[in-house]
């Protein structure tokens, strides 16, 4: 069929989709959500799959979404030709999943080619996370998964025998411990090129913080430039599109609240694998406010992904530690830069519990590429905390500054002065020690403050865990977008205690 295509100013972030009439869809005995095949008359190159839509009321033309219309180089009133699609093979491979079948490599890449092509409804997507959910995956699926999810994105190479990456399981404020075991790692002469996130539903990512210093998005061509230079970066792997159908079955499992194993896994190795690490370590934050809350699952995922990512060609290893408490004393971007640069310059006041941790996990690292390879006797911690003090972390870390186009001269003080001047105290109403510091809230009061989109915003504290406190003292201090944002957050904080004392 042909029919006059018009543009919709409405764009869907994915999925290609046009809109037609009643009428003309039962002559191709089409109907709401079948897939049509769209063609560019003038040029038969340009033609793509949709999903079809019914107008509301009887039109004669073929609305197109403004992301498909671009996608067909036609003009607006220009005729295009139409007719029904048939669906992907890959229905079928997630028919046979459900059906708790073992798919074959080539049946998960199908599937995972589809995802990223836009070919699947969010409908059949969610079918195949079922479908895992409830039959789980073998290691040759979670493998098969990892594999196919890195290579429908980008992939890099890089010349070095020994690639080194970490990935935390998150749900710790303030666990900015990358830009500190990256300039460590990158010191010691290892290559670490480190793809990091932006927040989701944290008061800042690593990219978030990152970008306080410089720039991070960067093309493949330009991170082998930076990595060639510094031996590492600490780049947005969303500019790069690592992995792009993890980011999709992220969004349609996350309303499900459905994270099976199996995903998980693939989630974290597939960025790997797709960066080119050879030695990967795995920081699970355990507690009660985490996404693992007891040892006996998180001891599951250390054992399956350092078997998945063996296959992968990959040594990995597992360092379980405390994520009960936030991590360090500044959450949201430019506070949580603060922290990170005075543990890079030996600051007296560093926090410490930040330096603790980034000890532990960049020394676990160094442990699995090897302590021999660095004539270092001691273990990895030790090895960390000389080259710390030795101020060529901090070094290396301007340098990955300046490669990545920011200024490695920045002082704390200069980062102050980016903060918000809307703020708040919070004291403490009584005589005690600090037992308890509820990640959630400090998670929502600081976004409610308006981090990580305003990185000035974001809670200070005084004071942490176990600290003792007297009755007037300032615990936090609250750095607010605007006075709107300063009374709502007030208002959250009456109804929500963040800081217990006893």
């Amino acid at each position: 069929m042909k029919i006059v295509a018009k543009r919709l100013p409405l764009y869907t972030g994915g999925p290609d989709i046009v809109v037609m009439g009643k009428e003309h869809a039962a002559e191709l005995d089409l109907h709401p959500m079948d897939r049509v095949h769209v063609t560019n008359p003038n040029n038969q190159s340009k033609s793509l799959t949709a999903y079809l839509h019914f107008w509301h009321e009887a039109n004669p033309v073929l609305g197109v979404f403004a992301n498909t219309f671009d996608k067909l180089e036609i003009e607006d009133g220009e005729t295009v030709s139409i007719f029904p699609a048939p669906k992907p093979s890959s229905i079928a491979h997630i028919i046979n999943k459900m059906n708790r079948m073992q798919l074959s490599e080539k049946q998960i890449f199908e599937i995972i080619r589809d995802i990223v092509d836009n070919k699947l409804t969010d409908l059949e997507i969610a079918s195949f996370i079922t479908s895992i959910y409830m039959g789980g995956t073998t290691l040759d699926e979670a493998t098969y998964l990892s594999k196919a999810i890195a290579k429908t994105g980008d992939t890099l190479s890089f010349d070095a025998d020994i690639i080194a990456d970490k990935h935390c399981s998150g749900s710790v404020p303030g666990n900015r411990t990358t830009p500190i075991v990256v300039p460590v790692i990158a010191a010691l002469g290892i290559t670490i090129p480190k793809s990091s996130s932006r927040s989701i539903t944290s008061p800042a990512g690593t990219a978030d913080v990152m970008e306080v210093f410089c720039q991070v998005s960067f093309d493949k061509d330009e991170i082998k430039k930076i990595v060639s230079k510094t031996n590492g970066c600490i780049i947005w792997g969303g500019g790069l599109r690592i992995a792009p159908a993890d980011s999709k079955l992220i969004s349609v499992r996350k309303p499900l609240k459905a994270d099976p194993e199996g995903l998980l896994m693939s989630s974290i190795l597939s960025k790997k694998y797709a960066m080119g690490a050879t030695h990967v370590i795995l920081d699970i934050p355990l507690g009660l406010e985490t996404r693992y809350k007891n040892i006996g699952e998180a001891r599951l995922l250390e054992r399956e992904t350092i078997m998945i990512a063996n296959r992968l060609g990959m040594k990995a290893k597992v360092v379980i530690t405390d994520g009960d408490e936030p991590i360090g004393s500044g959450i949201g971007p430019v506070l949580e830069a603060i922290d990170v640069l005075k543990v890079l310059r030996n600051d007296d006041d560093a926090p410490s519990d930040l330096r603790k941790k980034a000890l532990l996990v960049g020394g676990k690292l160094l442990e699995l590429i090897g302590l021999e390879k660095f004539d270092f006797e001691g273990n990895g911690a030790d090895l960390m905390s000389s080259v710390l003090s030795s101020g060529k972390a901090y070094e290396k870390f301007k340098q990955i500054i300046e490669a990545q186009k920011g200024d490695p001269e920045v002082t704390v003080e200069q980062l102050r002065k980016r903060l918000s001047e809307h703020t708040f105290d919070i004291e403490a109403d009584s005589f005690g020690m600090i037992y308890d510091i509820q990640n959630p809230v400090v998670a929502k009061v600081a976004r409610m403050a308006g981090a990580p989109q305003n990185s000035g915003c974001g809670i200070y504290f005084h004071y942490k865990f176990q600290d003792a406190v007297s009755a007037g003292d300032v615990l936090a201090t609250v750095y607010c977008g605007n006075p709107d944002k300063l009374r709502r957050t007030k208002r959250t904080l009456e109804s929500n205690k963040m800081i217990f004392i006893k």
